[in-house]
């Protein structure tokens, strides 16, 4: 029996993080669809501020701090979420602890957290940093 329960384990964990991957992977190509597409919008603006005698570095730092800043407000909002959520599971695994026995461990690190979005902020950065067609 201890055999067949870690084989459930294991495979539950293994579509777990088959499914967070593929979260993950589709918030990454949505981000960067969203921001390219936002960036590529203001062509006509960089092409104004670039003609008017904006140099290249001021012009391409102000549209990563445009870009950045929902994204830094939404990491800070993900972070609450996940605070919540986390604190939210613990209490709801100690009202239901036999039920759980037999679930895959829940992973609920702080450091998961912090490479998730320091992978999404990457994302952000290069979409912005693209180049203008």
């Amino acid at each position: 029996m201890g055999r067949t329960t870690s084989e459930q384990r294991f495979n539950m964990l293994l579509v777990t993080t088959a499914f967070a991957g593929l979260g993950l992977l589709l918030a990454v190509i949505g981000l960067y669809g969203v921001v390219s597409y936002a960036v590529t919008q203001r062509t006509c603006d960089i092409g104004v501020r670039l003609a008017l005698g904006a140099t290249d570095g001021g012009v391409s730092r102000m549209v990563v701090r445009h870009r950045l800043k929902p994204a830094i407000a939404g990491a800070i909002l993900g972070l609450v979420a996940a605070a919540l959520s986390t604190g939210l599971g613990r209490s709801m695994r100690s009202i239901i602890h036999s039920a759980l026995d037999n679930a895959a461990p829940i992973v609920d690190s702080p450091i998961s957290h912090l490479w998730e979005h320091r992978l999404l902020f990457g994302v952000t950065y290069s979409a912005s940093r693209q180049p203008i067609p």
